[in-house]
């Protein structure tokens, strides 16, 4: 009975009425649910001894010493195996429970359920209320918005925060009665009441023993948890395998070298100089100058996914990785996605160009394929790191010529920045400084562009040389797609005068009946061409998982997306209905209802047509989802007839807000650590901490608790960041020691731009009798009694960087609604 009330329970949350349940659902329901059936394995070249050492070099770790004992003396009803699940693929020591299997076939992708986290979605709600007083602001004062340089496009997205605030002008501050200010109010007082916020407890998708075994997994040192390069499927590796498979990887001295300490504060000088000497001439407004090479920036990290497709033989020969740097925060990074702004027009007007699968089955229905021709794919091996620095920027140099004058910025400048891109690639792997030195990185936004304009130099170049070509010659970047129609034998001529020319090399394959390209399996039958759905073999079909913590809409929107893309894809209803069937299969086993699938797929009979998307111009309220928040929707909509009360908002304010989620941590960024992970020596606890400095005031009433206490919700929540006396950019909360343990302790929440000086403000507002809540409740214990003999304090937030002023503002606000610290009975004054 209690697992039948919780399915209830959670049929009802899904929006599905009892009434309308169809019998053989009403009786699905009311079975317990069965677990995945586990596949044969799926991967037979894999060598399965395990009792080998794994190298002469590498000295295996305890921690794999223990796991494979374990394994030899672990239950075989307990243990699954490498490769005995479709979904996992184990190629570490360590032996995988049946617990541990199931959760990790629940995919990266899958989300556990949060906790929820009040303090946060405040924060959100404050950004919310200041996005909607900006954009009324704006449109009531729209001359003195066109003031000022403007940011090029390509940088909008690392522009810093804005420190800018419409509530603290003066001249158009508006009043508590102005619609929009009773809306704001409104809202706050909503989502920050304790009932609301108590009503936010959502259901955990995870059981205890789940729970229990994640945790398990992300302190393993000894193993590591990612996707495979193609398909869906978990790998886990031992640390030893992998770390070696990236060290032969950057052995390779043809690509890499090695590079004694950091150089990234160095590259990002150099950097800024070359900049700031030519920017200017080159078209670049100042904020342009400031915002192309980061304040701060980081090294980026090497990691690889491995190609479990590939052959490979454990414990000698682990399989190989794609190389990839993750450049996010680098040196290079925004100078990276300059260039590619200027690249990609170019991209996108070369002949054999493709956009995609739509695109390119807009082009091949659009080609008449005459008897005996013969259908080619051709792959370009490891196009992204084969590239030669000076064949790759002489590419680029030919194309930004081309373009229309005034050229601005020259074509000099750019490939200049470009060359900065390749040959300041520098990254870290297990605490060790690289260079590349051929080739591009795939993680820096440039990288596409770059590979296509180099093959389209070489292919116009090819091509034209050619007294036979093909009929028609299409690329997505390294994949080419040709119809060939001048026999056989000129083909493989064609062919190996193609491999043999460039610095690059080709594989390729040839039928005159069938091909595979992108995702689309094309046939040829009497000069007529059909198309279906291609999945690859790697291709595990790992959809999103029915009970991951994603909003509603997200996974009722997974089967239609899938039917749209078989119907844009199959020509022939056959092959579509094969393919709704297949995927309907694999989603009803991700957990997926039948009815929900039944009723979001579009069926084989109906011609679905695209349709332009509607564009929106309304404010989102952007927060981390988890189930129960939706909640919020409701009240803005309550809440929009006091916006359409007043002309002005209403005109302003057209289409009633909503909530846009961002996604919480799913598996992938809990388990998946790209660089090995360094044993820290002492992790410092959050929250406020004694400086130790001598004569230091503030280290006397200190409270070093990493936690605090709502007297609003009773709930309690976890500091964030770690703060010393002298910290900056603070939320703090004062506490009163003198009030007695059966009554609520009275208490001040505040902001710091910096800690140890603002303390030493409310000593001087003390000293000085001022008539604040703060200063008044100190006295009411006493007319002697000092700041430091009254309060306690902890900082409740560190902010993150980038910050400024209103961000701290905003923060400081959501923890005073939360906390519900506004005088009385709080020791803070209303705004």
């Amino acid at each position: 009975l209690r697992k039948l009330s919780a399915l209830y329970v959670q049929h009802l949350r899904r929006g599905f009425p009892l009434q309308l349940i169809k019998p053989p659902l009403r009786h699905r329901l009311s079975e317990p649910r069965r677990h995945l059936q586990h596949n044969q394995p799926a991967f037979d070249h894999v060598n399965q001894r395990r009792d080998e050492p794994v190298s002469q070099e590498i000295r295996q770790p305890q921690a794999e010493q223990a796991n494979r004992q374990a394994y030899e003396n672990a239950d075989p009803q307990e243990v699954t195996h490498p490769s005995t699940n479709a979904n996992v693929c184990n190629l570490s020591s360590r032996p995988l429970s049946e617990v541990e299997t199931r959760l990790l076939s629940k995919g990266l992708t899958f989300t556990p359920t949060p906790r929820p986290d009040h303090i946060k979605l405040h924060e959100d709600i404050q950004e919310f209320c200041w996005r909607l007083r900006v954009k009324y602001y704006w449109h009531n004062n729209a001359d003195s918005n066109q003031n000022g340089e403007a940011l090029h496009t390509s940088l909008q997205k690392f522009k810093p925060p804005s420190n800018f605030d419409p509530k603290i002008l003066h001249d158009t501050r508006l009043p508590p009665t102005h619609p929009l200010e009773r809306y704001i109010s409104a809202l706050l007082q909503r989502t920050s009441s304790a009932t609301f916020l108590d009503s936010l407890t959502p259901r955990d998708n995870l059981s205890v023993h789940e729970r229990t075994t994640l945790k398990s997994l992300k302190s393993d040192a000894s193993i590591k948890i990612m996707p495979a390069d193609k398909g869906s499927t978990v790998v886990i590796m031992n640390t030893t395998d992998y770390e070696r498979e990236a060290i032969r990887q950057l052995s390779d001295r043809r690509f890499y070298e090695t590079v004694d300490g950091d150089p990234t504060l160095r590259l990002a000088i150099d950097l800024k100089r070359y900049i700031k000497t030519n920017g200017r001439i080159e078209g670049l407004s100042a904020r342009d100058i400031d915002l192309l090479v980061p304040d701060e920036p980081q090294c980026p990290d090497f990691y690889l996914l491995p190609k479990i497709h590939k052959s490979y033989s454990l414990p000698d020969r682990p399989p190989p990785g794609r190389p990839i740097v993750a450049s996010f925060g680098c040196v290079t990074e925004r100078i990276s996605a300059y260039v590619d702004s200027y690249l990609q027009p170019i991209v996108q007007s070369q002949a054999s160009f493709i956009k995609d699968t739509h695109h390119f089955l807009s082009v091949l229905r659009e080609t008449r394929v005459p008897e005996g021709a013969i259908l080619v794919t051709i792959d370009v091996n490891s196009l992204y790191t084969e590239i030669p620095h000076n064949e790759g920027l002489g590419a680029l140099q030919r194309f930004l010529q081309e373009r229309s004058e005034p050229r601005v910025p020259s074509t000099n400048f750019l490939v200049k920045l470009a060359e900065c891109v390749l040959t300041m690639n520098v990254f870290k792997f297990a605490d060790q400084m690289y260079l590349q030195k051929r080739g591009t990185a795939m993680g820096t936004r440039m990288a596409p562009s770059y590979a296509n304009l180099f093959m389209a130099d070489l292919e116009s170049g090819f091509l034209a040389s050619r007294e036979r070509t093909p009929l028609m010659w299409k690329r997505f970047i390294d994949d080419i797609f040709m119809i060939w129609t001048h026999g056989e034998e000129e083909l493989e001529l064609f062919l190996q005068d193609l491999n043999t020319r460039f610095s690059v090399k080709f594989t390729w394959s040839y039928s005159v009946s069938t091909a595979t390209f992108l995702d689309v399996d094309i046939m040829l039958h009497n000069g007529n061409v059909s198309t279906s759905v291609h999945v690859k073999p790697t291709n595990k079909q790992l959809y999103l998982h029915y009970d991951s913590c994603h909003p509603p809409h997200t996974k009722r929107s997974i089967p239609r997306s899938l039917s749209i893309r078989g119907h844009r894809i199959c020509s022939d209803r056959e092959n579509l209905e094969g393919y709704l069937s297949s995927v309907g299969t694999k989603l009803m086993e991700r957990g997926y209802p039948r009815r929900l699938v039944e009723d979001r797929m579009v069926p084989a009979h109906v011609n679905h047509q695209q349709r332009p998307q509607p564009t929106s111009d309304r404010v989102p309220l952007v927060t981390t989802f988890f189930f129960g928040v939706q909640k919020i929707n409701g009240i803005l909509r309550e809440l929009q007839p006091i916006l359409n009360s007043n002309s002005l908002t209403r005109d302003v304010f057209k289409e009633f807000p909503r909530v846009a989620y961002r996604q919480g941590q799913n598996l992938g960024g809990i388990l998946s650590h790209r660089h090995p992970r360094p044993q820290p020596p002492e992790v410092q606890e959050q929250g406020l901490h004694r400086c130790q400095r001598p004569r230091c005031k503030l280290c006397e009433i200190v409270i070093e608790d990493p936690n605090f206490t709502s007297p609003n919700t009773t709930h309690s929540y976890r500091c964030r960041g770690s703060a010393e006396c002298q910290s900056r950019m603070c939320v703090y909360q004062l506490i009163c020691k003198k009030c007695t343990e059966e009554q609520t302790r009275s208490f001040y929440v505040g902001k710091a731009s910096q800690l140890n000086l603002r303390m030493n403000n409310h000593r001087a507002s003390l000293n000085q009798s001022q008539q604040l809540p703060v200063m008044l409740h100190a006295r009411s214990h006493g007319s002697t009694v000092t700041f430091n003999e009254c309060y306690g304090v902890k900082v409740l937030k560190k902010m993150p960087q980038p910050t400024n002023d209103r961000l701290l503002q905003q923060s400081e606000r959501a923890h005073r609604l939360v906390l519900g610290s506004n005088w009385p009975p709080g020791l803070n004054l209303n705004d």
